[in-house]
């Protein structure tokens, strides 16, 4: 007999099968593989929350300007912008109706997927949510935000058929004056505003919602924009439209939904809201 045949059956003898070994549970089951199904990707918003003044800036340049156009702007201009093939959305303070300041960017945020499409803006209360009669820090202050609707254009075929959605948080529009008994103030203090505004600029493949707390109206040359899809403009107080406006779109809606009430005597922004048209153009299709 050969030595190979030896060894052969010294293997088989001493052999143990796999059965033995799991029923002495020397080797571990076998599980199945389970397969479990993702949760949908949350993606998230773009937030500018401008005016962190309790918040050191980066120390440089732009950072200390950002924060010194923060601390003196109640007036800020949005804009989307291209910069070398990367899209942003950026903020410039723009000072005040008294005293302009050139405009200097304070935030912007980078428009990297779809969700930043969906963008908010509103200044920061610096915790002050409660300062009399539940009213805050930003209930005080009446900042104006202007949109730069030509500006939209950098967006054209990218993330295409997104809704292009900006909301603006402003406080609740309080007439300090007629608080006070002295009358409506020539420099309206503590009321924000939305402005729009277009010089003839076109942008395509994106529909446009814009969502106010505060009362949204055009520049005083009025809003001239073309869109390929919907526009949307819609106010918790007033929307008014006129000039030399002219916005063409497929749809346009124009709307308010003032459902608030007034809290205490001088407040602007009440139940009773309204939309004004005066002398704005409507070159078909559905334009105003």
């Amino acid at each position: 007999m050969t030595l190979a045949r030896l060894l052969f059956r010294s293997f088989r003898r001493n052999r143990v099968s796999r059965a033995q070994l799991y029923k002495h549970k020397v080797l571990p089951k076998k599980h199945p593989f389970l397969f479990e199904p993702l949760e949908p990707r949350l993606l998230l918003s773009a937030d500018l929350t401008y005016a962190p003044l309790a918040t050191p800036p980066p120390l440089t340049q732009e950072g200390i300007t950002g924060y010194l156009a923060s601390v003196v702007s109640t007036n800020y201009t949005l804009r989307a912008e291209n910069d070398s093939g990367t899209l942003f959305w950026r903020l410039y303070g723009t000072g005040t109706d008294l005293v302009p300041i050139p405009p200097t960017q304070v935030l912007q945020q980078q428009i990297d997927d779809f969700g930043d499409l969906d963008v908010n803006v509103k200044r920061d209360d610096l915790g002050a949510t409660d300062i009399v009669a539940g009213l805050s820090l930003i209930d005080f202050v009446g900042d104006k935000l202007t949109v730069d609707l030509d500006s939209l254009s950098v967006l054209d075929g990218q993330f295409g058929g997104t809704t292009i959605d900006i909301d603006f948080t402003g406080g609740k529009d309080i007439d300090i004056g007629t608080i006070l008994g002295i009358g409506p103030l020539p420099v309206p203090l503590a009321n924000d505003q939305l402005i729009v505004i277009g010089n003839g600029g076109t942008f395509n493949n994106h529909p446009l919602k814009i969502h106010s707390t505060s009362d949204i109206v055009n520049d005083p040359s009025g809003v001239q924009i073309i869109a390929s899809s919907d526009v949307e403009l819609k106010s918790d107080s007033t929307l008014t439209i006129n000039g030399a406006s002219a916005i063409t779109a497929s749809n346009i809606s124009l709307l308010v939904e003032a459902t608030g009430s007034p809290l205490v005597k001088g407040l602007l922004a009440n139940a009773s809201g309204k939309v004004t048209v005066n002398s704005a153009t409507s070159p078909p299709p559905a334009a105003w």
